[in-house]
């Protein structure tokens, strides 16, 4: 590992990757209530609208863990959620 290189658990791992996966999604969903396109918010016709409030709280949250990971884990343990 080179000096840049932090080493992560195997939660903070999969923890990004789902992350950014709510990110993604999230992100279609504001993107097609924006284009007035809601058919992208639910990603199937069978499938129940991300609801645009919705999509903005989990934007939010994204965000949060990626700018500052301790803000975030002290909303996970106010919530009663065990952070790593």
């Amino acid at each position: 590992m080179g000096k840049g290189t932090v080493k992560l658990t195997i939660f903070e791992r999969n923890a990004a990757i789902f992350m950014a996966f709510v990110c993604a999604i999230s992100l279609l969903a504001v993107t097609s209530w924006l284009f007035n396109q809601p058919i992208l918010a639910s990603l199937s016709s069978e499938y129940i609208l991300m609801s645009p409030v919705t999509a903005l709280i989990f934007l939010g949250l994204c965000s949060t863990w990626r700018i500052s990971p301790k803000v975030f884990q002290s909303i996970l343990v106010r919530v009663g959620m065990d952070y790593g």
